[in-house]
């Protein structure tokens, strides 16, 4: 074989695990959240009770919201928190997500889901409730480590 086809081989040998990355999960499973038993770095998503993982609170008042309601149309900062650096991906089943632009973050599926591939232990997100009448919004959190374990709060 040609020295060229070796080397593609090689690559083409490496999309499998590079493809289980945060910020792979749109193209790997489309625009849905992320839920206990889906897989990303190749390691099974083990769903855990948020404590203190998401701390959400208004941008103009700056008071906290706790799991509270939100006021249509109305802006938030979402900061999370790691124990220790990892990858993280938060969608939200509505509403939109900003965040500053930088080379490593990827806002994906209509503005309801950020990935970060570069490890960080916190992050600050801008969310802009949806619009009255919407109902509940879920926020998922998905936190991986290294290869292990990746961790779903809700």
């Amino acid at each position: 074989m040609a020295a060229s086809t070796w080397m593609l081989l090689e690559v083409l040998s490496l999309i499998g695990h590079v493809i289980g990355h945060a910020p792979f999960w749109p193209m790997r499973v489309g625009c849905k959240p992320p839920k206990a038993g889906d897989h990303c770095m190749a390691n099974p998503i083990e769903l855990q009770s948020s404590t203190d993982q998401i701390s959400i609170r208004h941008s103009a008042t700056n008071a906290s919201q706790g799991n509270a309601t939100y006021a249509p149309g109305e802006s938030y900062v979402v900061e999370i928190h790691s124990p220790e650096d990892a990858e993280h991906l938060l969608y939200v089943s509505h509403g939109s997500l900003k965040v500053p632009e930088t080379p490593d973050v990827l806002i994906a599926c209509g503005s309801l889901l950020a990935a970060w591939g570069e490890e960080a232990a916190h992050r600050t997100v801008s969310w802009t409730a949806p619009p009255s009448g919407t109902g509940a919004t879920v926020i998922s959190l998905l936190v991986a480590s290294g290869y292990g374990p990746v961790t779903l709060y809700e």
